[in-house]
């Protein structure tokens, strides 16, 4: 039944053809064209000299809600549904015009480049290599914390919409990608892009660290939408993703409830990736 529930995830992320032209992102340093194909890459330059790299996920519309795991159950499995003699609900449609997210979360190195501290509990000591301590994801960030490291690098927190259809790409074209949970983690974060070596596509969202995406938490909109952000106003911020603590309960809570904390939160299983809106040129 997990497995068929992957699969019903990735069957929920359809490739749109057309798109709205892309905003400008905000004044930084971090600027990229648009993108041409999916899961082309760029690395960019970070305030300090670390490098970052960014693939490109092309304009895509999902379905969200009840509705939208009836369409993609009727389309797999329709022998369920042929006697029920019920029509099919309107799925609410959520499109996303294309955007840069990073290929792994934020390193600690990545983070020392831009902020000049480390706040992370785990520091790899157990590593004899320096560049291994330096890969491992920067946890224990709040999420006003990832906003002030955007602020000084042009970057941003991904959408909610943006970091779901970004893990439902890659699980379509690139098959789920074994990850650090509480099955195989030793208690511990791991060097972020090993889960998954050698998959075309985003390393980690599965595992390693839960990530702060921009949002506030909220119910999902009743009306099809573009580009949502989430409600105006709230008292937590949306996490996406496992962790290197997280077991099968906490996976099930994930996907069937959602999770969020308060944004001044900092916890040893949560820190981030970034993405970037095109420019317009």
């Amino acid at each position: 039944m997990k497995h068929a529930w992957k699969r019903i995830v990735a069957a929920l992320a359809l490739l749109s053809a057309a798109a709205a032209a892309p905003a400008a992102p905000p004044d930084g340093r971090c600027i990229l064209p648009p993108g041409e194909e999916n899961f082309e890459k760029r690395t960019v330059t970070l305030p300090g000299g670390a490098e970052l790299t960014l693939a490109w996920i092309e304009d895509c519309k999902m379905g969200i809600g009840e509705a939208a795991k009836e369409a993609a159950l009727r389309a797999m499995v329709p022998k369920l549904f042929e006697k029920s003699g019920a029509p099919p609900k309107e799925p609410v449609w959520m499109t996303v015009d294309g955007f840069w997210i990073g290929v792994c979360e934020v390193t600690q190195k990545q983070w020392e480049s831009v902020m000049g501290t480390n706040p992370s509990y785990f520091r790899g000591e157990e590593f004899p290599v320096a560049s291994k301590r330096a890969e491992l994801p920067v946890e224990s960030v709040s999420w006003e914390d990832c906003m002030e490291f955007c602020r000084r690098t042009g970057l941003r927190l991904p959408t909610e919409m943006e970091w779901l259809v970004a893990r439902a790409v890659v699980r379509e074209y690139a098959g789920t990608p074994w990850s650090w949970t509480a099955r195989n983690s030793e208690n511990r974060t791991h060097p972020v892009g090993r889960s998954a070596a050698g998959t075309t596509g985003l390393y980690d969202m599965a595992g390693n660290v839960c990530e702060w995406c921009s949002d506030w938490s909220g119910a999902w909109p009743e009306a099809s939408a573009t580009n949502y952000a989430g409600p105006a106003t709230g008292t937590e911020r949306v996490v996406c993703g496992g962790c290197w603590c997280g077991d099968d309960w906490f996976d099930i809570r994930r996907q069937n409830d959602r999770l969020s904390l308060p944004p001044a939160s900092r916890y040893n299983n949560v820190g981030f990736r970034v993405c970037l809106t095109p420019s317009a040129e």
